[in-house]
């Protein structure tokens, strides 16, 4: 009987052949994996980003409501607790009472002292999710606690320069140390962050990077090393050949001018040889107001005006 024809050759494929195709598919599983971690890290920060605008409104249109910014929350308290995205108690102080800011700004600077915690959520009216960032974490809230005092932006002028928080850049230098409120992703890797679903245990990454550790004022097994008040505000920055000391934080400030009243700006001081609003010279004419030039203006009116150590700092009447 003869043989059929085209079955000389065994059929499907030979070891060799299922190998290669394994291979193949590895690696563009490993290729889709890749992408989709990309993808959902972009979508994670967006979101992180997203949330702090908000949030910033949020305190601004808190502030316009009650002359003030709210304590911070406590962070350890479970989302179904009592307590849960409540500023802490006794404003001004924002401790000795339930809830309680988690930490005290030390060394104390005085009224001018901050207090950290989570985000009051429920005090400043966001929905819950607002407490999280865009990996699940929860956002870090410190503000000084004399911002916090009833009337507080009514007490004094909203272009104080009082020692606040600080703020560093990436170089270590000093962007500011009038920051009376600050608010901190701790990103991507997390270092020192309250998990969503509260309690006392921060999350460990073993993050060396002393920027990440200054923001979570924690060690690098995510142990609370006190709250100093110092902020490190720069572009995201991975170390290739050391993924621990990379540095993913994301941070918003403001201070105390940040949250002036368009109504009170007329109502502010000003020196006419500072950069800054209302600058410019002495000895020009605007407005018809004598001595005034190069940006020091009112609106309707003359500034009443005073020279102290060689700089004129002038009063608008409103």
């Amino acid at each position: 009987m003869a043989k059929p024809r085209g079955c000389s050759h065994s059929q499907g494929f030979t070891l060799l052949e299922m190998t290669i195709v394994l291979v193949i598919m590895g690696v563009v599983a490993i290729s889709l994996v890749a992408l989709f971690s990309a993808t959902l890290q972009k979508i994670q920060f967006r979101q992180s980003v997203a949330k702090m605008e908000a949030i910033q409104k949020a305190l601004y249109e808190y502030r316009l409501a009650f002359n003030r910014l709210p304590c911070p929350a406590d962070a350890t308290l479970a989302i179904n607790q009592v307590n849960f995205g409540y500023e802490a108690a006794n404003p001004g102080s924002c401790t000795g009472g339930a809830p309680t800011s988690n930490f005290s700004q030390t060394p104390s600077l005085g009224p001018q002292d901050a207090r950290e915690g989570m985000l009051p959520v429920k005090t400043i009216g966001l929905p819950d999710d607002y407490a999280f960032d865009g990996w699940g974490r929860r956002f870090i809230y410190a503000v000084s606690r004399d911002m916090t005092l009833p009337g507080a932006f009514a007490v004094s002028s909203t272009y104080d320069v009082s020692t606040r928080m600080t703020i560093l850049n990436a170089e270590g230098v000093v962007k500011s140390t009038i920051a009376c409120q600050v608010l901190v992703s701790l990103g991507l890797n997390g270092q020192g962050a309250y998990p969503r679903n509260g309690g006392t245990t921060r999350l460990n990454v073993s993050s060396t990077n002393i920027s990440e550790l200054n923001n979570c004022d924690c060690d690098s097994t995510g142990v609370s090393t006190g709250f100093e008040g110092t902020f490190v505000q720069k572009d995201i920055t991975l170390n290739a050949s050391d993924a621990t000391d990379s540095f993913d934080d994301l941070l918003t400030f403001s201070a105390r001018g940040n949250y002036l009243l368009p109504s009170s700006i007329m109502a502010q001081p000003f020196n006419l040889n500072a950069a800054g609003a209302g600058a410019g010279t002495v000895g020009g004419n605007v407005g018809g107001a004598p001595g005034l030039s190069g940006g020091g203006y009112c609106s309707g009116g003359n500034p009443t005006c005073t020279i102290n150590a060689g700089i004129k700092r002038c009063l608008c009447a409103m």
